[in-house]
């Protein structure tokens, strides 16, 4: 999967395009994606740095089924994080190579471990109900898949 992670990655891009739900896309470049890896506090995988660079700014609208945040937002998730976890009744410890990716409401968050390799799982984690539960095997499946566009 991850060998063609980049190309479906365009490909539904251009669909979202054509069909006139995204007007265009950009991602960011380099001196971003340090600042990204700064927050990161280590090396992105493979899959997730190519989702960045390719359309990791625009388009917000990328996304139909949940709540991903690109950059600069990104680097404000452990922040929110911070806040409603203080908030909630079972607080949530995190484990130290979690790295956010989205979050809804301020209260349900998306991340992947830094050390599961350069295609990690996904996982959701509810705060309010101390819920956690894996999303997808691979970050790239669920990149895809998020898009609204069906393969």
């Amino acid at each position: 999967m991850i060998e063609n992670f980049k190309k479906q990655l365009g490909e539904n891009l251009k669909v979202l395009i054509k069909s006139g739900l995204i007007p265009g896309y950009s991602g960011i470049g380099a001196k971003e994606l340090c600042k990204v890896e700064e927050y990161a506090l280590g090396s992105l995988p493979y899959v997730y740095k190519e989702f960045l660079i390719t359309c990791g700014k625009e388009p917000s609208r990328y996304f139909k089924e949940v709540s991903i945040d690109l950059y600069p937002d990104l680097l404000e998730l452990k922040d929110v994080f911070d806040e409603a976890n203080s908030e909630a009744k079972s607080p949530v410890t995190l484990e130290s190579d979690v790295f956010l990716i989205g979050e809804y409401s301020g209260e349900q968050f998306w991340y992947f471990k830094m050390s599961d390799g350069n295609d990690p799982a996904v996982y959701f984690l509810s705060i309010w109900d101390n819920h956690t539960y894996k999303e997808d095997d691979h970050l790239s499946n669920f990149l895809l898949s998020i898009s609204g566009v069906r393969t």
